[in-house]
């Protein structure tokens, strides 16, 4: 889509410099070329490397080609990720706190990124912690194992294949661990302009084809982008409400709370399609604003550094909810 937007756009650039506000459909045009030219690496990049991070997810024909199944595949490419073969001898796992400790110690300024346990109940448990890549942009493929039984160290393994480490530094400019603060919000901010190269793309093109006549299709689609563009915010938001609302004690709370996320994107978008796309749009924006005050309320007294960035996050999406609001108000044709 972004390199097909280049070429269909050949004064891309051009335009970038010019801005219509208040014209209606010509508003709408410059804030799509303004947005997907301000920050055209970024989205060329992220698309880019969530092809390659989801590669075995969206292509999985070529590893199952070759090996018997899926876990084979992965512990092919990951061997020190791999869990030992369980014994069925009953044993207790060590204190994690020392394991932890030498972790640490071993990671210095790289960080630990993630601990796996295989096996917690057998004598062939392992311990597995991937080092972070707070010190360089590639992602962290330094792994130590330990013996889940005793805590002592098994393999202090370095990853140096060429086609992981590849994949490792397209998968760390993806999720910019390595960044500090203000380089994330940046990647936070070029999200936003992603955001609105692909509603306002879709507005114009709906748009466009509504003027040659309101087709069953053309309208329902029209509807479904509504709920899409607008609604997908609003049920994301409702994952960080769920969170603050459910019981800390309720079983599988995790799990509930990615429904909570799914049940309202599905209600969302059987409403869109239920209702005139111009009245879904103001109705899910209006949402966006709603919820993400209910989570900054939620959130607060806002003394953890976790509960201020996702407050700032959800302050963003208001204030992008209310510049929608005041686009969509002074636009004549109406969305």
């Amino acid at each position: 889509m972004l390199l097909t937007g280049i070429v269909a756009h050949r004064r891309i650039f051009l335009d970038f410099f010019t801005f219509r506000p208040k014209k209606g459909q010509r508003s709408w045009l410059d804030a799509h070329n303004l947005a997907g030219v301000a920050a055209l690496p970024f989205h060329l990049i992220i698309a880019l490397t969530g092809a390659v991070t989801l590669g075995t997810l969206l292509m999985p024909w070529a590893g199952l080609a070759h090996y018997r199944d899926a876990s084979a595949f992965e512990a092919a490419l990951a061997p020190s990720l791999s869990a030992r073969t369980p014994t069925g001898t009953a044993s207790t796992l060590a204190p994690i706190g020392p394991v932890l400790a030498e972790a640490a110690e071993r990671l210095k300024t790289e960080g630990m990124n993630q601990v796996y346990v295989y096996n917690p109940s057998d004598s062939a448990a392992t311990i597995v912690i991937m080092g972070d890549n707070n010190d360089r942009i590639a992602f962290g493929t330094h792994v130590l194992r330990f013996d889940g039984k005793t805590g002592k160290l098994l393999a202090d393994t370095h990853e140096q294949r060429p086609v992981v480490t590849a994949f490792a530094v397209l998968y760390g400019l993806h999720v910019a661990h390595f960044a500090p603060l203000a380089t994330r919000w940046l990647y936070f901010g070029s999200g936003i302009l992603l955001l609105i190269v692909t509603g306002s793309g879709l507005r114009l093109w709906i748009r466009r084809r509504l003027r040659r006549g309101d087709s069953v299709r053309l309208v329902l689609l029209d509807r479904v982008n509504a709920g899409m563009v607008a609604g997908t915010p609003v049920a994301f938001a409702a994952f960080f409400l769920a969170n603050r609302l459910l019981p800390v004690t309720l079983a599988d709370r995790a799990t509930r709370e990615i429904q909570v996320v799914f049940a309202v994107w599905f209600l969302l978008l059987l409403l869109a399609v239920m209702i005139p796309a111009r009245t879904g749009w103001r109705i899910f924006v209006g949402l966006g604003v709603a919820v993400s005050g209910c989570i900054v309320l939620l959130s607060a007294p806002w003394a953890d550094g976790v509960e201020r960035a996702v407050s700032l996050v959800a302050l963003c999406l208001a204030g992008c909810c209310v510049l929608a609001l005041r686009s969509m108000k002074a636009d004549q044709n109406g969305v």
